[in-house]
């Protein structure tokens, strides 16, 4: 179980991330974003989730805590999000949620990893990688972002994501910060020029098994 947690607001991000600590505290990340150029500048660490009390000016912030569902393994490469380099890009994933043990090889001891490495090699940019979103198989809540163009938001049935003004957005419910759940098999834009977050795409819904959304 993890938590994904984002606002422009250094006290909101924090209101968030405490609200989020229920869900992960044995590694968080912070990504700070450049508005104007989509690129991330990460902090990443083992431990819960800590209050920042500065950023870089202007930047919006992205973080997640972590309960690992493949076991407690203390390795620094597998806090996220998920990198890969695609077509001349870096993507990074996060990813809350368990996929399904059939779908993820043996191989790979993190089912994020394969997540991303999936969806960029079954899912065309022009259909925002709908088309390999629809073969994926278990409980997924995900942020992807795209350095330099773009970020997407993304869940199915069995994963939560609410969502607020001023491009909040939280695994958990926090009133007055983030309440409104996003809809399932939707992709939605964080749009930092129109300032809002909006459906852009629809995927289809593939065989789920893990059905425990509250607890995905």
């Amino acid at each position: 179980m993890c938590g994904i947690f984002g606002s422009k607001s250094i006290p909101t991000f924090n209101v968030l991330g405490e609200a989020n600590t229920i869900r992960g505290k044995f590694s968080h990340s912070i990504a700070f974003i450049n508005p104007q150029t989509y690129q991330a500048d990460l902090n990443q660490t083992f431990g819960q989730f800590q209050a920042i009390s500065h950023a870089p000016q202007n930047a919006y912030l992205i973080g997640h805590v972590q309960a690992p569902t493949g076991g407690r393994i203390k390795d620094f490469s597998r806090i996220h999000p998920a990198q890969l380099d695609h077509n001349g890009f870096r993507y990074m994933l996060y990813h809350n949620g368990v996929l399904l043990p059939s779908f993820v090889p043996p191989e790979y001891g993190w089912d994020t990893l394969y997540l991303l490495k999936f969806i960029l090699e079954n899912g065309t940019e022009a259909a925002n990688f709908a088309d390999a979103l629809s073969l994926v198989k278990g409980a997924f809540s995900c942020i992807l972002i795209k350095s330099g163009e773009y970020i997407r938001l993304f869940r199915n049935e069995n994963a939560p994501m609410h969502i607020g003004d001023n491009l909040n957005f939280s695994s958990v419910s926090v009133e007055g910060v983030a309440t409104q759940e996003t809809k399932p098999l939707v992709i939605y834009s964080l749009d930092f020029e129109k300032q809002s977050i909006y459906p852009i795409s629809k995927f289809e819904n593939a065989d789920i098994t893990y059905s425990f959304k509250e607890g995905a």
